[in-house]
Protein backbone atom coordinates (compact mmCIF):
# COMPACT_ATOMS: atom_id res chain seq x y z
CA UNK A 1 0.00 0.00 0.00
CA UNK A 2 1.19 3.47 -0.81
CA UNK A 3 -1.12 5.52 1.39
CA UNK A 4 -4.26 4.08 -0.20
CA UNK A 5 -7.31 4.55 2.01
CA UNK A 6 -8.41 1.23 3.48
CA UNK A 7 -9.64 2.16 6.96
CA UNK A 8 -10.54 -0.62 9.39
CA UNK A 9 -12.79 1.60 11.55
CA UNK A 10 -15.27 4.39 10.92
CA UNK A 11 -14.80 7.73 12.67
CA UNK A 12 -17.72 6.88 14.98
CA UNK A 13 -16.14 3.54 15.89
CA UNK A 14 -12.82 5.24 16.68
CA UNK A 15 -14.60 7.84 18.83
CA UNK A 16 -16.28 5.03 20.78
CA UNK A 17 -12.95 3.24 21.19
CA UNK A 18 -11.48 6.50 22.51
CA UNK A 19 -14.38 7.00 24.94
CA UNK A 20 -14.13 3.48 26.36
CA UNK A 21 -10.34 3.58 26.52
CA UNK A 22 -10.27 6.93 28.34
CA UNK A 23 -12.91 5.72 30.80
CA UNK A 24 -10.30 3.26 32.05
CA UNK A 25 -7.57 5.87 32.30
CA UNK A 26 -5.79 4.98 29.08
CA UNK A 27 -5.36 6.68 25.71
CA UNK A 28 -5.68 5.44 22.16
CA UNK A 29 -2.62 4.97 20.00
CA UNK A 30 -3.38 4.47 16.32
CA UNK A 31 -1.41 2.55 13.74
CA UNK A 32 -2.28 4.56 10.66
CA UNK A 33 -0.95 3.85 7.18
CA UNK A 34 -3.11 6.17 5.07
CA UNK A 35 -4.17 9.80 5.01
CA UNK A 36 -7.82 8.98 5.77
CA UNK A 37 -6.94 6.77 8.73
CA UNK A 38 -4.62 9.47 10.12
CA UNK A 39 -7.40 12.05 9.74
CA UNK A 40 -9.96 9.81 11.47
CA UNK A 41 -7.48 9.05 14.25
CA UNK A 42 -6.88 12.75 14.94
CA UNK A 43 -10.61 13.56 14.88
CA UNK A 44 -11.34 10.63 17.22
CA UNK A 45 -8.87 11.91 19.80
CA UNK A 46 -5.84 9.66 19.38
CA UNK A 47 -2.85 10.65 21.50
CA UNK A 48 -0.30 9.38 19.02
CA UNK A 49 -0.22 8.09 15.47
CA UNK A 50 2.41 5.60 14.42
CA UNK A 51 4.09 5.39 11.97
CA UNK A 52 2.23 8.17 10.15
CA UNK A 53 4.16 7.73 6.92
CA UNK A 54 1.55 9.54 4.85
CA UNK A 55 0.96 12.67 6.88
CA UNK A 56 0.82 15.48 4.37
CA UNK A 57 0.55 19.25 4.87
CA UNK A 58 -3.27 19.16 4.87
CA UNK A 59 -3.35 16.46 7.55
CA UNK A 60 -0.60 18.25 9.49
CA UNK A 61 -2.74 21.40 9.56
CA UNK A 62 -5.67 19.37 10.90
CA UNK A 63 -3.38 17.95 13.59
CA UNK A 64 -2.24 21.45 14.56
CA UNK A 65 -5.83 22.79 14.65
CA UNK A 66 -6.74 19.87 16.91
CA UNK A 67 -3.78 20.65 19.22
CA UNK A 68 -2.34 17.26 18.38
CA UNK A 69 1.09 16.82 19.91
CA UNK A 70 3.77 15.80 17.46
CA UNK A 71 4.56 12.16 18.04
CA UNK A 72 7.30 10.05 16.63
CA UNK A 73 6.05 9.62 13.12
CA UNK A 74 7.74 8.75 9.88
CA UNK A 75 6.68 11.94 8.14
CA UNK A 76 9.22 12.56 5.46
CA UNK A 77 7.79 16.06 5.01
CA UNK A 78 9.11 17.06 8.42
CA UNK A 79 12.54 15.88 7.41
CA UNK A 80 12.32 17.88 4.18
CA UNK A 81 11.17 21.03 5.97
CA UNK A 82 7.45 20.90 5.07
CA UNK A 83 6.65 20.62 8.77
CA UNK A 84 7.31 24.33 9.09
CA UNK A 85 4.29 25.02 6.87
CA UNK A 86 2.01 23.64 9.56
CA UNK A 87 3.99 24.79 12.56
CA UNK A 88 5.76 21.55 13.35
CA UNK A 89 9.48 22.28 13.41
Amino acid sequence: MQGDDQPSFTLDELKLINEVTRSSGRVIVCHAKSREVIKRSVLAGAETIEPGDFIDVETGKLMKEDNFEKSEVGYEGWASGEGGEVGFE
